[in-house]
């Protein structure tokens, strides 16, 4: 079936919409930066009513049965946020927005995935292979007539396929993030296969509706489909086919722009005690500036004249991990 280009807005939490905000002041946009916080409070909305209740006890019924409920009830809020999102920027530019801080947005989220146990070599795969999916839908397709009732149905069964998946996504982060409580040992397992399969289904649905030849190409050898995940007791084990091949050793999260600042973090174990409730920017090894409101610790790092800072959100001792950008 011959069809016009979709727009698909990747993962949306509410640090990653103030993330894109940010970046797009940066790019002096400011109308539009303004445009994206305007909805932080509604997808905070969407965080707390079909998010958070995936972390409920066992005794609200099974992850997998959560999982697909509440994935299938975010599906209209997802498709307002897409409208809203490409309504303010053109798809073009807001993918290449997205691709530009996820590299630093997504070391951090790796190295908490690590501590957590919350499969790093999955993750990232997932995210290229999501990203790639994206890029070949954002290729221009020759535009057909009116759909058939069976070619209707087919571009319905995609974007619920796109919407499971990014409702998994989306997930991992906000748990990655902090967000939303982490979820049992049996859970997280349970939270990245429900992932790994609906990336897996995205993609099967993806190439009965658009057949050019670059998404073909895109969806030959997807990453995520080498990975193997397997119940071990109560909890679960990521085998990569990489690990497969080469023994048990630990997960590489493939080169980061931010290493030189994540290694800075792993050194400095006492940041709870010194900064806990600020934000911190990290310059390689030196620590240019905190304070509790984002925006100075921002404003000091300009002043210094860093294009492209990192800061970390360093949480109170008793709060647990980090959240960085």
């Amino acid at each position: 079936m011959a069809t016009a280009p979709v727009g698909i807005g990747p993962v949306l939490t509410p640090h990653t919409l103030g993330v894109l905000a940010d970046t797009l002041e940066r790019a002096h946009l400011p109308e539009k930066a303004l445009s994206l916080r305007t909805l932080r409070p509604f997808v905070q909305g969407v965080v707390e009513r079909y998010f958070v209740p995936l972390s409920a006890p066992a005794r609200k019924g099974t992850f997998a049965g959560r999982f697909s409920k509440l994935s299938r009830d975010f599906e209209p809020f997802r498709l307002y946020l897409n409208f809203r999102l490409l309504s303010t920027l053109e798809n073009q530019e807001f993918l290449g927005l997205y691709e530009q801080i996820l590299p630093d947005l997504l070391g951090p989220l790796l190295k908490t995935a690590y501590d957590m146990d919350m499969g790093p070599e999955l993750i990232s795969a997932a995210v290229r292979d999501y990203m790639k999916i994206v890029r070949a839908l954002a290729q221009p397709t020759p535009q057909g007539s009116d759909p058939t009732l069976e070619q209707f149905m087919d571009l319905v069964d995609w974007f619920r396929a796109a919407t499971r998946f990014d409702y998994g996504l989306t997930a991992v982060f906000l748990v990655l993030e902090r967000a939303i409580p982490k979820p049992a040992p049996t859970d997280k397992g349970a939270l990245l296969s429900a992932c790994k399969k609906a990336l897996l289904k995205f993609g099967r649905a993806t190439s009965k509706v658009f057949v050019h030849e670059q998404m073909q190409r895109a969806l030959q050898d997807l990453e995520t489909a080498h990975i193997e995940i397997t119940t071990v007791g109560k909890g679960f084990r990521v085998i990569s086919s990489a690990r497969l091949d080469q023994g048990q050793k630990k997960p590489t999260f493939g080169p980061s722009p931010r290493q030189t600042e994540i290694n800075w973090l792993t050194r400095n174990k006492d940041l709870s005690d010194r900064y806990g409730g600020q934000w911190i920017v990290l310059e390689k090894d030196e620590l240019v500036a905190n304070d509790p409101d984002y925006h100075k610790a921002r404003e000091a790092a300009t002043r210094r004249g860093i294009k492209r800072p990192f800061i970390i959100f360093v949480p109170l001792k008793e709060s647990g991990g980090f959240m960085g950008i």
